[in-house]
């Protein structure tokens, strides 16, 4: 059994039972926002897609419940947030989030057993839109869900800022983030909002892993702070994922008509300067070819999960707390 502690702007359903929350965005204000946690079972690493939510506990709108923020803050272990990508139901987002909480707990690595805290903005969880039309509209509906879910995303930033004046000041605490496709189109709204609403944001992520990021490849070097410029002044380390046959990052491509991240890294990445490899690592992942690239249509956009040897990489730099020293088929860009 998995414990997801979630919070998400999607509208709950009526009756409140699975599949409990669907796709229609909440109000914009901070009551929008639910907070609870999730009991998933049944999750099997060998079997990706796998995991069924059992029960969901703890409700609040706006912040943590009593119950959820006591457990969160006497917990000793590290603190791994989650925000999911385009065409995930509320369903997929919360078993995909106790998927890469045990994959990480199981990598052998004990730092990398993490408590999972997700967020999850309404994606319909369709890569069709219904009723049919045009072949992007499920993927143009999911991003205007996303990108206006940076009001909420920075109230949830803010609220998990709160929880550090609950931590154990004896107990070296790290709080990090995984963030994976089009939840890095949401978290650019949600990064900018941030910082308008707090200024000076106490919130630091210790990592932070951007996985085939649906998102502008010249997103941190964007002017005047905006998309993800401002996102290193809260961040010891970013390592971006790419995927050079990424089938994802093709469409989104031919929608967006720009580079993204998740197809060929940052758009300077070689230059010292803009990213200094202490703080940056953009790490290569078209090589790897230990997972069924065909079987599902997406899977070379979900190798971060499905690639043993991707999932490794990045276990052993949440795990280790330091540069993973990386593999011939994951060349770290760092100069």
């Amino acid at each position: 059994m998995t414990t997801v502690y979630f919070a998400t702007n999607r509208k709950p359903l009526e009756p409140f039972q699975s599949p409990w929350y669907g796709f229609d965005p909440a109000a914009l204000t901070p009551d929008g926002l639910v907070f609870a946690e999730a009991t998933v079972s049944g999750t099997v690493i060998a079997q990706q897609d796998s995991g069924t939510i059992d029960a969901i506990t703890n409700v609040s709108a706006g912040t943590f419940s009593d119950a959820s923020r006591t457990a969160l803050t006497n917990s000793t272990k590290d603190l791994l947030i989650f925000i999911h990508g385009f065409a995930n139901s509320f369903e997929a987002a919360i078993t995909r989030a106790a998927y890469n909480r045990e994959w990480l707990a199981q990598s052998g690595l004990s730092a990398a057993d993490m408590d999972i805290l997700a967020f999850t903005w309404p994606s319909s969880g369709s890569l069709i839109a219904v009723p049919p039309n045009f072949p992007d509209a499920a993927y143009v509906a999911d991003q205007g869900r996303a990108s206006k879910s940076g009001y909420h995303l920075a109230h949830f930033f803010n609220e998990v800022s709160k929880l550090f004046t609950g931590f154990d000041p004896t107990v070296k605490r790290r709080v990090l983030l995984l963030a994976h496709s089009m939840g890095n189109w949401a978290l650019e709204a949600g990064v900018e909002a941030f910082f308008f609403q707090v200024p000076t944001p106490p919130l630091t992520f210790d990592e932070v892993v951007l996985a085939a990021a649906d998102e502008v490849a010249t997103s941190f070097e964007t002017p005047n702070g905006g998309r993800l410029a401002l996102l290193p002044k809260i961040s010891k380390r970013i390592s971006v994922y790419y995927n050079q046959v990424d089938v994802a990052m093709f469409l989104s491509m031919a929608v967006n008509r720009n580079d993204r991240l998740g197809k060929d890294g940052a758009d300077n990445k070689t230059n010292k300067t803009l990213y200094p490899p202490k703080r940056f690592r953009n790490v290569d992942c078209t090589g790897v070819d230990d997972y069924n690239k065909l079987d599902p249509i997406d899977a070379t956009h979900q190798y971060y999960r499905r690639s043993p040897i991707v999932r490794a990489d990045i276990a052993a730099l949440i795990g280790g707390g330091a540069v993973a020293p990386g593999i011939s088929s994951l060349p770290v860009v760092t100069s």
